[in-house]
């Protein structure tokens, strides 16, 4: 299954680029699939007599494995759903209780106070995962991945994102107008003309609403 399918609807901003997309590891998984699994063995491994039952124990056993076969399936959705999302703007959270809840939230890197993870237990040591959270200027709201593989490393990256999007910002108030226009060029040949007035009109309405 593509990633595309995750963040097809993900209205990326001009010049944003999706770095990298973070699952929980293969080992959340496997322990989400081992009760489907045990369904679906056991319906096999009563396969004869359940058959020897007539139309009751087949009924049994095509119920069994149904019921095996949609809670894998659900299982792996889930899993396969709730994700993060790093750009080299901000980070998103994709988190899915079930099918049919999503919560997703965001934060701009420039917005993030601190980054850390912790591992907990022999099980995370062992297998080198743990629990990422990033903190917001608050203090006290925070987004949290658990269960990810390599943690540091992603520590890693999201603040030399964080680095390299603080350095990358232009305080426009210190340009001269010629100064203004060739940036806006540079722009326009990067993203093209009509990205560029997409975005210059979305960010008019936005200081409209505020007046």
């Amino acid at each position: 299954m593509s990633n595309k399918f995750v963040y097809k609807n993900l209205a990326l901003q001009p010049g944003e680029k999706i770095v990298k997309i973070v699952r929980q590891t293969n080992l959340k998984l496997y322990r989400q699939l081992i009760l489907p699994i045990v369904v679906i063995a056991l319906a096999f491994f009563f396969l004869y007599p359940l058959f020897f039952w007539g139309k009751k124990g087949i009924a049994i056993f095509v119920l069994a494995l149904t019921i095996g076969l949609i809670l894998g399936l659900r299982n792996f959705l889930i899993w396969y759903l709730k994700i993060f999302i790093i750009t080299n703007f901000r980070i998103i959270d994709i988190d899915k209780q079930n099918l049919l809840k999503k919560t997703v939230s965001e934060v701009g890197l420039d917005k993030i106070t601190d980054i850390f993870y912790q591992a907990k237990g022999v099980s995370q040591t062992l297998t080198r995962q743990g629990n990422l959270e990033i903190i917001l200027p608050d203090k006290k709201t925070k987004l949290e991945f658990r269960n990810v593989a390599f943690p540091e490393q992603l520590q890693s990256l999201i603040l030399q994102l964080k680095a390299d999007f603080q350095s990358e910002r232009i305080n426009l108030s210190q340009l001269n107008s010629e100064g203004i226009m060739d940036l806006l060029r540079k722009i326009k040949r990067k993203i093209g003309r009509e990205q560029l007035e997409e975005f210059s009109n979305r960010i008019l309405a936005e200081k409209i609403d505020e007046l």
